[in-house]
């Protein structure tokens, strides 16, 4: 998130801090917080080796690997 939170705006901010939270209990899967924390990255691609990064799509869609929590 640190990469990102001086472009996002406060709404988006508290949502990615609440989605990565409610993972983090086990409420939501990986895949949640990894797909927005993704999404803003290429909204807001200062950063453009991270939006590459194999974490934020490690396998083919199809595998849905990371739809159980």
């Amino acid at each position: 998130m640190g990469f990102v939170k001086d472009k996002i705006d406060r709404d988006d901010k508290q949502e990615l801090v609440e989605v990565i939270d409610r993972y983090r209990l086990g409420m939501l899967p990986l895949i949640v917080p990894v797909t927005l924390l993704g999404h803003h990255l290429r909204r807001h691609p200062t950063h453009e080796w991270l939006v590459r990064q194999t974490y934020l799509e490690p396998y083919p869609a199809e595998l849905m690997l990371r739809n159980h929590v």
